[in-house]
């Protein structure tokens, strides 16, 4: 039997990235940064996205990258 490996992968740019205060309850990855606005903390999402999406794509895995909307 072949392996199966995808030479394409799809990635959702984010536009709204934060803290959901609703489900931040009972899920234990979301804290409370001090200091860190949700402008900094969609800024540092944009800059992780674009470092991650840029090694994919410099050892060859073919990425495409679609821009999110503000509302799904």
């Amino acid at each position: 039997m072949t392996k199966q490996i995808a030479s394409s992968i799809l990635m959702i740019r984010p536009v709204s990235f934060r803290m959901n205060t609703e489900t931040a309850v009972n899920n234990y990855y979301q804290k409370v940064i001090d200091g860190l606005t949700p402008e900094k903390a969609q800024e540092q999402a944009l800059n992780e996205f674009d470092t991650y999406a840029n090694k994919l794509k410099a050892n060859g895995i073919d990425v495409v990258v679609i821009e999110d909307t503000p509302d799904p």
